[in-house]
Order: C-alpha cells, then sequence, then structure tokens
C-alpha cells in the first residue's frame, strides 16, 4: 500500500488537527486541555466528492480507509510522548 502527495506530510513532525485536539493532554502544554470526544463538523468526505465529480466512489471509498490506517499506523509509531529528563 503506498499513498503519498509530494511527501511532505511526513517530513514534518507538525499534529493534524483532529489528534491534536484529542490528545492535547499529551503535548506537554499546561496551557492545552484535550477532549476526545470531539469530532469535526463535516467527517464523510467521500459524498460531496463524489456528488461534486471530483472522485468516483470505487476510488474514494478506500482511499478514505487507506487514509484512516495510514493516520492510525501514525499515531502509533510517530508521535510519541516527549520523555522529560529530571535533573
Amino acid at each position: 500500500m503506498q499513498s503519498s502527495w509530494s511527501g511532505t506530510r511526513s517530513s514534518y513532525g507538525f499534529w493534524r488537527p483532529i489528534p491534536a485536539i484529542h490528545l492535547a493532554a499529551t503535548d506537554g502544554n499546561t496551557a492545552t486541555t484535550a477532549d476526545p470526544s470531539w469530532q469535526p463538523l463535516r467527517q464523510d468526505v467521500v459524498d460531496p466528492r463524489v456528488w461534486l465529480g471530483i472522485h468516483f466512489r470505487t476510488a474514494d471509498t478506500p482511499g478514505a480507509r487507506m487514509g484512516q490506517q495510514l493516520a492510525n499506523w501514525a499515531l502509533d509509531h510517530y508521535f510519541r510522548p516527549v520523555e522529560r529528563h529530571k535533573r
């Protein structure tokens, strides 16, 4: 399975909005508060793309599934809590 735009997303360690809001309590910043139940207003991106004629459902449905799998893998392997060393 391979998916890429230009490789820039994997080059920078910036959080995407949904994981950042869900996992804010793990970012080491006491000024942020997590909201694990937060969801964007429009989570389904397949229907609008099909209705606008941008994509076919046969491409968007597996693409959305692959994107979710990739996001889950990245959260499990790339974004890890920062270890604080006591001095």
